[in-house]
């Protein structure tokens, strides 16, 4: 009897939980029964958001693409045949930028062209002799004559032809790397002072008994030593990669074509 109430008085006092306003569930028990008896899945909106996702197997969304990088405004490499066609398509185009490919497929291309008519010459000559030779005629001698003028001017015609696209490519290229197109110029301008000085070295060693003037004699060493180290510099121009900034100070529209 007396260990009866010592349970009764030590025992806790049952706890109903529907009073105190406890609803005791499994935490986000997707099977949980309605009032019908019946298990359904609950909705997105009635369902934990810390709790499992709906599918524990769904593969996950994939990073974003990755932005496009920036264009970096650099003129394309192009190969020997297009180089050679945007050659004469930008014939006397002075705006824009060139970029080394275009610049030295260019210039192997006319050196090819000078080395060529250089070794016909005197092949094609020497055949046309031949001919007169043997048909000891004198028709024969004066084609050959025509003829080995027209081969002789040839070279001169070709150069005559590629002088305005030449200086336009180079004035391009100048722009790439950021430099201005009128250091082509230079040792043109060098030269023509060089030779006037040359003349007035001349002029007075004539007007003083063959004694040139030394202060003019000096100032054309200066010179042709200027040609020569501008022609250095522009040579460090031209091999030059393109300058990043280039773009924005000689892309003017309307652009040298590229294709």
């Amino acid at each position: 009897m007396g260990i009866k109430r010592f349970y009764a008085t030590v025992r806790p006092a049952s706890i109903d939980h529907t009073k105190r306003g406890v609803h005791m569930t499994e935490p986000n028990d997707p099977h949980r029964p309605d009032e019908a008896g019946v298990s359904r899945w609950p909705s997105e909106a009635g369902r934990d958001p810390y709790g499992q996702p709906s599918n524990p197997y769904e593969v996950p969304a994939p990073y974003s693409s990755y932005l496009p990088v920036a264009e970096n405004h650099r003129r394309p490499y192009v190969d020997f045949g297009l180089a050679i066609k945007l050659f004469f398509k930008n014939y006397a185009v002075f705006r824009g930028r060139a970029s080394r490919s275009e610049y030295w497929w260019t210039v192997l291309f006319n050196f090819i062209i000078a080395v060529a008519m250089q070794a016909l010459m005197p092949i094609l000559q020497g055949v046309g002799l031949m001919s007169a030779i043997t048909s000891n005629s004198t028709t024969e001698f004066s084609a050959m004559s025509t003829s080995g003028v027209i081969f002789t001017m040839l070279p001169l015609a070709w150069l005559l032809a590629i002088i305005i696209p030449r200086l336009a490519l180079t004035v391009r290229r100048l722009h790439d790397v950021n430099h201005s197109g009128w250091w082509v110029m230079a040792p043109t301008l060098c030269g023509i002072a060089s030779a006037i000085m040359m003349i007035l070295t001349f002029v007075s060693a004539a007007a003083n008994d063959g004694k040139p003037s030394m202060a003019l004699l000096t100032i054309g060493i200066v010179l042709f030593v200027a040609i020569f180290v501008v022609n250095i510099i522009l040579l460090i121009f031209v091999i030059s990669d393109s300058h990043p900034e280039a773009w924005k100070k000689y892309d003017k529209e309307p652009l040298p074509v590229t294709e």
